[in-house]
């Protein structure tokens, strides 16, 4: 070991650090798809907390392709709650019962009412 390093109080380093939530990037990836889901469920009592127990099957089979692919917790975390956010807006209907008028209607949404740009929702429809 290095002198520096000996120098060092690793009790009350160790001690100090915070413990991470069970759904923190670090962490979540190491929970399958569905125990993710189990957990989104039923840490909110939100609107989207609805949508995912109902869709909680299209989910799981988004988060396992999202993972196939390889793509970052944090982008797998954002599509979900556009996914999420798409049903809601459509009356909790599933992505596959609705066509591209609603898919139309909630980008203009988001674009007119929610002020979000244009440009950030080309993403949404790509997604899908």
């Amino acid at each position: 070991m290095s002198p520096a390093c000996q120098e060092v109080n690793w009790h009350c380093w160790f001690d100090s650090a915070k413990q991470l939530e069970i759904d923190h990037p670090t962490t979540a990836r190491q929970l399958t798809p569905e125990e993710l889901s189990y957990i989104k469920e039923r840490k909110s009592n939100g609107p989207l907390s609805k949508v995912r127990q109902n869709h909680q099957d299209l989910l799981v089979s988004f988060t396992t392709k999202i993972r196939r692919r390889g793509y970052a917790y944090r982008t797998e975390q954002s599509y979900e709650q556009w996914i999420c956010r798409f049903i809601l807006f459509c009356k909790n209907n599933s992505p596959e019962e609705v066509g591209a008028k609603e898919v139309k209607a909630y980008l203009d949404y988001r674009v007119i009412q929610r002020n979000v740009s244009a440009r950030d929702c080309s993403g949404v429809a790509r997604a899908r």
